[in-house]
């Protein structure tokens, strides 16, 4: 495929902020897993996540699995996170899978909590 750039943002992951602080404070680590998975989509509020980020993130932010396939705990963990209205999802077939965001209208449980930018 000469001459034609490859879309990076559709097959890269690259570590910004968030995964550095998740890696250096491990928040996750004293967690449940939908805790978790609610903020990481939180804080990547303005991008669509998969599963696989997902986990990936969790698991950099100390979290422990005791499942015998994490990836599929959090997939099913996302799926209920979306029907309760807390995210939203993108179906899609195929290896990519489903994607997923947060939903920063969404009314926060701790009113002393600060709004998602």
């Amino acid at each position: 495929m000469a001459g034609i750039k490859p879309d990076v943002t559709a097959v890269s992951w690259g570590q910004d902020e968030h995964e550095a602080e998740y890696a250096r404070k491990e928040p996750f680590s004293e967690t449940t897993l939908t805790e978790a998975c609610e903020q990481v989509l939180k804080d990547y509020a303005d991008k669509w996540l998969t599963k696989s980020q997902v986990e990936y993130l969790i698991t950099r932010g100390g979290y422990k699995s005791s499942a015998k396939d994490a990836k599929n705990s959090v997939d099913v963990t996302l799926r209920r996170l979306s029907e309760g209205g807390k995210c939203d999802a993108k179906r899609v077939r195929g290896s990519r899978g489903n994607t997923y965001r947060w939903i920063s209208r969404f009314p926060r449980e701790n009113p002393n909590e600060k709004p998602v930018t």
